[in-house]
Order: structure tokens, then sequence, then C-alpha cells
């Protein structure tokens, strides 16, 4: 079974080395707003600072294995990819287990 991998972002410096080096291990799928066209990427096209946009491609997607945001605008656009995308990734129970142990000392 292939990994997958969502990049939000994708078309700049970093999504442009990051993807090809992804290429051998997992499926990539880039989400930005399509200016530009990620070639070898699966396209997945919506505002990130749009909480609905981001909901309704969650909706689509079946779930990736690592979600990386390569292009975080300020908080409040992490933390609405954040609540759009958690729970269809493989990392976040650790995450959140992580974020308890902290939490309670």
């Amino acid at each position: 079974m292939t990994k997958r991998a969502l990049v939000i972002g994708g078309s700049g410096f970093v999504g442009g080395h990051l993807i090809p080096a992804l290429h051998d291990e997992y499926h990539v799928s880039v989400l930005n707003r399509g200016s530009k066209v990620t070639i070898g990427a699966e396209q997945l096209t919506a505002d990130r600072t749009n909480a609905d946009q981001l909901a309704q491609i969650a909706q689509q997607v079946p779930g990736f294995d690592a979600v990386i945001d390569t292009s975080s605008y300020n908080a409040e656009s992490t933390r609405t990819a954040w609540a759009a995308f958690s729970g269809l990734t493989q990392l976040d129970s650790p995450e959140q287990r992580g974020r308890l142990q902290r939490d309670t000392g």
C-alpha cells in the first residue's frame, strides 16, 4: 500500500525541493490556490484561509500518512488547516498523546 503525503503550499522554494524527494515513498497531493500546478502531484485547490473549503477537501480524500504545511501565513491559517486535517493522518494519535502528557506534567 502506497503511503500518502499532503503538502500544503508546495509551489514555492521549499515545496519545489520537498515534493520530488517525497515521490520515492509517497503518493503526493498538493493543496494550494491553484495558481501554480505542481508537476507530478495530485492537485487539490482551496484557499487555505477558508475553513469550509479545507473541510470539503478533507472529506474528499482518504487520509494521509503525513501532512506538511509549507505555507502557513500566520497562526490563524495554521489553526484552520489543523482543524480541517486533524484526524486524517497516522501521526495524530501520538501527537495528541504527547500533548496530554505535557499538559498533565
